[in-house]
């Protein structure tokens, strides 16, 4: 019902915060009202020097480096923001949060040299029933001022049960053996960056990077919209 809401939300009010659903949208990128927009968390990468989270030790070995560009926190803004990308189809306002990543960090991605995205796969009937994979509309805005692929074909994601309503370490076990590799021909000896939306646990990045021969990528770099923290 909520996520019903949300679409209709955006469809018949799309000046209207899609937080408090009560004040007019003042900024040009983020659909919140200011009262909205003041309560979001930015993540600090200067402080963590791109490092990988301690709360994601499964990963921290493979990856060489790890940005976000919030903090995400339950029944908070940034929640919203997300629920309307990948359950209002609100298709814009991902391009949108695409672009506000590549604002974010343009000046880091290019000291990465970065050969390719792989966009986080979703399975086959997800991206039926959405009509898009959110990370694949992330990443468009960073591809083409990079000049580089998008990933989208390489690797298959199975059917399983949603991870929103998984605790931590059910999510481990939720996504084991998740993934499918079609081919690794365009990630091997290339610098990757994986992109997604949210990242909690880690639990479906370490399932993604298991999938493919240890050391084939020449580095492995993470950008996601929002983290979230150890409680």
């Amino acid at each position: 019902m909520r996520q019903y809401l949300n679409a209709l939300t955006a469809v018949f009010y799309p000046n209207v915060c899609v937080h408090c659903k009560q004040n007019n949208v003042v900024h040009a990128f983020l659909p919140l009202c200011f009262a909205c927009a003041s309560q979001i968390r930015n993540y600090n990468n200067t402080e963590t020097e791109f490092k990988v989270p301690q709360t994601l030790t499964a990963v921290s070995v493979s990856v060489n480096s790890f940005c976000a560009l919030w903090y995400f926190e339950k029944t908070k803004p940034v929640q919203s923001i997300i629920e309307h990308i990948k359950y209002g189809h609100n298709t814009q306002l991902a391009k949108q949060m695409g672009t506000l990543l590549w604002q974010h960090f343009e000046a880091h991605l290019r000291m990465l040299h970065i050969d390719a995205i792989l966009p986080m796969p979703i399975s086959s009937l997800r991206k039926r029933q959405r009509g898009y994979n959110q990370a694949e509309l992330l990443g468009k805005t960073i591809s083409k001022q990079l000049g580089i692929p998008l990933l989208n074909a390489s690797i298959i994601r199975k059917p399983q049960q949603s991870q929103t309503r998984l605790g931590r370490s059910h999510r481990f076990y939720n996504t084991e053996g998740a993934f499918c590799v079609k081919t690794t021909a365009p990630l091997a000896s290339k610098n990757i960056l994986i992109l997604d939306d949210v990242c909690t646990t880690g639990a479906t990045l370490e399932a993604l990077i298991n999938t493919w021969e240890k050391n084939i990528c020449k580095t492995i770099h993470v950008l996601v919209l929002a983290y979230t923290p150890l409680q």
